[in-house]
Order: C-alpha cells, then structure tokens, then sequence
C-alpha cells in the first residue's frame, strides 16, 4: 500500500484525505487534529473510524479540509477515512456501516425564503401588514393601510374611549 487518496463531504465542507502506513498522526490543514478540533466530541469523530476498525496506530492521514463549520468539517473527515479504509481493506466494510460512516448526510441547510426571515421563520403579522406584504404591493402601504395598522397596534394598548378620540383627530 502507498498512499491511499479520499474524498467525503458534509453540508459545504470537503475533506481530501492521503492515508498512508505510519504510527497514528493526523495532519490537518498542517496542524494536529487536537489543536484544529479542540474539543473531545470532534477528535472523537476524528478517530471513530479507527477505533472500530482496530487500526489506531497503523496509519498516518495528511487531510485538506474546506468549507462549512468544525462540526461539517469533522464528519466530511470521517467519511473519508472511512473509505479509505474500505478501500485499504474491505472487510471493515460490515463494520464501519453498522455505525452509519459509509453514508454521506444528505442534509444540506435550506434556502432562505422571500418575505421571511429564514427558511422557515416568518415575520409577525403587524409587520407584514406595515411592509404591505399582505396587500401584494412590495413598497410602504398607502395612508388607510397604514391607519388599520396603527389602530390593530393601539386596541391593545388604549381602550376604547381613547381610540374614538385618536380618530376624530385624523
């Protein structure tokens, strides 16, 4: 076995991985993996794939990991070496997939939707009705749009004897 080249993928994060016969270091975008994944959930990904195979310290993996976040970058490195090592030897085929490393998440994050403030969250109601999406127009609504706005605003906060002279005024 020379050097053994991967690729695994999770959300925007790729990870190219060169594994190669050695003594159990990790190089990661040239840094050690505890010091670019600090905290013990991560450097548990990192080497989950070698604890089940029983292969710890029998090889060296020099990664280039791009995109997304720490957590996307760690489980787009897992399913990399995962497949590496069922390239190197597929009888921890079996084993690796009990545990769910051989499938790439397909998850990805939803687009933001127009009109809304995330992909699912929407705005309250009152400031839909001030920006006039509730009317079909996309600019500031006309002056009566804007008084049925002020007065649904008002009836929680007046009674109703205050809100006949508020209107007497306009």
């Amino acid at each position: 076995m020379d050097i053994v080249n991967t690729l695994g993928r999770r959300k925007k994060s790729v990870a190219r991985i060169y594994l190669s016969k050695g003594k159990g270091n990790y190089s990661i975008n040239g840094k050690d993996y505890k010091e670019y994944f600090p905290t013990v959930a991560l450097q548990y990904r990192i080497t989950q794939a070698f604890k089940l195979t029983d292969s710890e310290a029998k090889y060296d993996v020099k990664a280039n990991l791009t995109g997304g976040g720490i957590t996307g970058q760690a489980e787009a490195f897992r399913l990399a070496v995962s497949r590496a090592l069922v390239e190197i030897n597929a009888d921890n085929k079996p084993s690796l997939k009990a545990e769910g490393l051989m499938t790439r998440d397909p998850r990805m994050v939803e687009r933001k939707k127009p009109g809304q403030k995330k992909s699912k969250k929407e705005i309250p109601v009152q400031q839909a009705l001030i920006r006039g999406l509730y009317f079909g127009q996309n600019t500031i609504p006309n002056s009566f749009h804007r008084k049925v706005c002020l007065v649904s605003k008002l009836q929680r906060l007046m009674n109703f004897t205050t809100l006949q002279l508020f209107f007497n005024r306009m």
